[in-house]
């Protein structure tokens, strides 16, 4: 069913904090000549799924290989220690608005093939809740329900004893309407059906740090490398939220109960600055010119460089607890947010929470509690090898 609308569309409040808050990645900010933050469309593909990454400040390139590795750097599965694994987290989207039916889902799990490389699978649905479509007078069109979902598969390796590659192609499918048709003199609105792929690499050694065994990890990664989209109008290519991400991780042990990670990530959105001569490009020309063009020259390239990083503390394998920070420049969207966590391990399940603190400019996840939960698999038989020389273990 199609809808012709004479003048422009009415919101009800809920659709006009998903505006707001879901489809500007980061916030707008401005200032008395033009809008400098990063803008995409399809910005859930950009939105942590896990607590344990969660907890530490929204940093995890270089992190020890897990059921999420997949979302922060593929490279990093081929690393996990459990031959099999699964893992849930739910995410409460804009509770502080006082909104309570939108949620970003996800659903991970991974298997080892061999020692040294893993497949792994990612499912993340974001629900934007119930909303009312009206007309410029007020009339109810009807209620939709808009939602946003993505499904990747993950191939992680190790190249040798220090290096890992990983790969995920990624199909995504967003739907801001909830399957509604509408059109008019100036707009057509349609769900948008893309594909993208994350790509990643990670290099860890062995160290002694003072009589103290200790992991050093480096990681780089590309996430959601791929096309503009559109959502009708094939004038308007909207950008995707492209992500490179560079970042390390030192792990020391203590004693045998004791361990702690210190980590911290330098990310960007490689997408084009508003304002440059390539805002309006291909999506490759955009890419490339992310990394150098920009109104304000290099010192608004640099502002647009995110730093977050933290500690995670881990007792006998069985409790963690986790704290981070996360900053970005003031006027290419001032997110900053302190970040805590917490992990229990038993046996072969876990539970993992993280929570938000914002500063400043109002955060959709301030004060929510994001939950995962997990399940790992032993397997009896000894990992088939598949590198002569081994691997180290994270």
């Amino acid at each position: 069913m199609q809808m012709h609308l004479t003048g422009k569309m009415k919101t009800t409040k809920a659709v006009l904090s998903f505006l707001l808050a879901c489809t500007v990645f980061p916030s707008l900010a401005q200032d008395n000549s033009r809008n400098k933050a990063l803008i995409t469309s399809v910005p859930f593909l950009a939105l942590t799924p896990d607590s344990r990454s969660g907890g530490i400040g929204e940093a995890g390139v270089a992190l020890s290989g897990d059921v999420y590795s997949a979302f922060w750097n593929p490279a990093r599965l081929a690393w996990a220690e459990k031959p099999m694994a699964a893992a849930l987290s739910i995410t409460p989207w804009l509770q502080a608005l006082g909104i309570t039916d939108m949620y970003i889902g996800n659903l991970a799990g991974y298997k080892k093939i061999r020692k040294q490389d893993a497949i792994g699978i990612t499912f993340n649905y974001f629900a934007h809740g119930k909303m009312t479509l009206t007309d410029i007078n007020g009339y109810v069109i009807q209620d939709v329900n808009p939602n946003e979902v993505s499904v990747g598969v993950t191939y992680s390796r190790q190249l040798s004893k220090k290096l890992s590659v990983g790969v995920t192609p990624k199909f995504f499918r967003s739907d801001l309407l909830g399957g509604a048709n509408i059109a008019g003199p100036n707009f057509t609105t349609q769900p948008v059906n893309s594909v993208c792929v994350d790509l990643g690499a990670l290099w860890k050694t062995e160290m002694d740090i003072s009589g103290t065994p200790s992991i050093l990890s480096l990681g780089a990664s590309i996430s959601n490398f791929g096309p503009n989209i559109t959502y009708g109008d094939a004038s308007l290519r909207n950008t995707i939220p492209t992500m490179i991400r560079i970042g390390g991780a030192l792990t020391t042990e203590a004693d045998p109960y004791n361990r702690f990670t210190f980590t911290v990530d330098a990310s960007k959105l490689a997408v084009p600055t508003p304002g440059s001569k390539n805002e309006k490009a291909n999506w490759m020309s955009g890419f490339f010119s992310s990394f150098y063009e920009a109104p304000g020259g290099a010192s608004e390239k640099l502002s647009e460089i995110i730093l977050s990083g933290g500690v995670e503390y881990w007792y006998d394998n069985l409790l963690a607890v986790r704290a981070g920070y996360f900053n970005e420049a003031k006027d290419k969207g001032n997110r900053k947010f302190v970040t805590f966590g917490a992990g229990l391990r038993y046996q072969k399940f876990g539970v993992d929470m993280a929570y938000i603190v914002g500063q400043g400019q109002l955060n959709p996840l301030n004060n929510t509690l994001r939950f995962s939960i997990m399940v790992e698999f032993d397997n009896a038989s000894k990992p088939e090898e598949s590198i002569d020389s081994g691997a180290e273990t994270p």
